[in-house]
């Protein structure tokens, strides 16, 4: 008898865990999606950086975001543009030098897939414009101007979304809104709606009335697959309402398949009067992501990059040109460099250098508040003459949602290179979605 009760367990949670696995490799993104955003944030608020007790650094940021865009599963279209403000006291030797700046970008471009999921090309520009004053002095302007074309293969998919609407279904049976769960179909079509309205594409399209517009779809969506037996009460929306504006999610990014491109950068103007264009790259990179679980996210990503002109400085611009990736961002991760794509796009390597590397981050929602991120990195720098140098790095951040639209982190790192003693890193920050 025992033996036969945990043989019924055991098929039961097996059912779910094939359940819930097909699911999430069953989703697709929505046919259209198109939005705009703008984010304030503290991307680090403050920031300590030490690389042994003579030398460290403590430092103050903020800045401010606003993104467009709109894709088609063939097409993809965006840009951005920032502005940000830096502080910083500087402890070097028995020296401290105050250094300060502030500056501003531009950028835009499209992605076309020839091949739906497969082979695509993009094309973009951006500018870059660069103020700042070490000590008492006071460094020329900057205004580099930049262009970038790219192919690749293959393309990630996020399942994040599906992963809010799995909770959100818990919560309409919970509530007694429905009666029974929604099929694969169904569990789609809400994921997508759902999608559109956390991307903040109702609020951008419907402005005043986006609420209106989203349960009015959310309702018809619910009776079409005869989840609901009649339109939902006054109650019942305020339910839904309040659980939607009230509740936090922390939940990270869960990418799923891989992609590789090949990136040219080319500098059409360096922004400094008397100095020709130099900042010339290639880059090869690629990047894979495996979910784990509901909860637990791995993500692989290398790259090998090299300059095209023997004057190139290394010191790549600060643009996130990473377009065709773009589609699967999550709130968290849109338009972040760091912890969103690992090693994926955008490194650069100093005239006759080759440089490559690799690296592993593994994210984990512990729930909808809060989550923690890790990360392993090696890079090596190979150049034509004299030694090279090697960087292995280890990180971790915690990221803490106390609304809807604020999140609070810290993070610190662990830096080694060569046979340098090991420098470390201590930063808190924040990002608040303003829409």
């Amino acid at each position: 008898m025992k033996k036969t009760i945990l043989l019924c367990i055991a098929i039961i949670l097996t059912s779910n865990i094939i359940f819930s696995q097909n699911l999430l490799y069953t989703y697709k993104s929505p046919a259209l999606s198109e939005g705009k955003r703008l984010i304030i944030s503290g991307n680090p608020l403050f920031k300590y950086n030490a690389a042994n007790s003579k030398n460290s650094s403590f430092s103050f940021n903020i800045d401010g975001y606003f993104n467009y865009w709109k894709f088609t599963p063939n097409q993809l279209v965006g840009g951005y543009a920032d502005v940000f403000i830096n502080t910083s006291e500087n402890k070097i030797k028995d020296t401290s030098v105050s250094n300060s700046s502030y500056g501003s970008t531009i950028y835009g471009g499209i992605s076309h897939y020839f091949i739906p999921g497969k082979i695509y090309g993009s094309g973009s520009v951006g500018a870059d414009y660069y103020k700042e004053k070490f000590g008492e002095i006071n460094l020329d302007d900057e205004f580099p101007v930049y262009a970038w074309l790219a192919a690749g293969y293959g393309s990630i998919l996020n399942l994040q979304r599906f992963i809010i609407a799995e909770d959100f279904q818990k919560y309409l049976l919970k509530s007694k809104v429905t009666e029974k769960a929604l099929n694969y179909d169904g569990m789609q079509r809400l994921s997508n709606l759902l999608d559109l309205r956390i991307n903040g594409e109702f609020e951008a399209k419907y402005k005043d009335n986006a609420e209106i517009e989203f349960f009015s779809r959310l309702e018809a969506l619910l009776l079409n697959e005869g989840v609901l037996k009649n339109s939902l009460t006054a109650a019942a929306t305020m339910k839904l309402y309040q659980m939607l504006t009230n509740t936090s999610y922390i939940y990270y990014p869960k990418y799923t398949g891989y992609q590789m491109q090949a990136e040219l950068q080319y500098q059409l103007s360096s922004g400094k009067k008397d100095i020709k264009s130099s900042e010339h790259y290639m880059t090869f990179s690629g990047v894979y992501g495996k979910t784990l679980s509901f909860k637990t996210q791995l993500i692989g990503s290398a790259f090998l990059s090299f300059s095209l002109n023997d004057s190139a400085s290394g010191f790549g611009p600060g643009f996130f040109h990473y377009l065709n990736f773009i589609p699967g961002r999550t709130r968290l991760d849109f338009f972040t460099q760091r912890f969103g794509t690992g090693l994926y796009g955008g490194h650069y390597t100093p005239a006759k250098n080759i440089s490559f590397g690799f690296r592993g981050d593994v994210f984990h929602t512990i729930n909808s508040l809060a989550g923690i991120r890790a990360y392993a990195e090696y890079i090596s720098l190979k150049p034509s003459e004299g030694d090279g140098s090697n960087k292995f790095e280890i990180g971790a951040r915690a990221d803490y949602n106390i609304i809807s639209k604020l999140v609070l982190y810290g993070q610190t790192r662990f830096t080694k290179v060569n046979k340098l003693d090991a420098g470390y890193n201590i930063e808190f920050g924040f990002t608040y979605f303003v829409f």
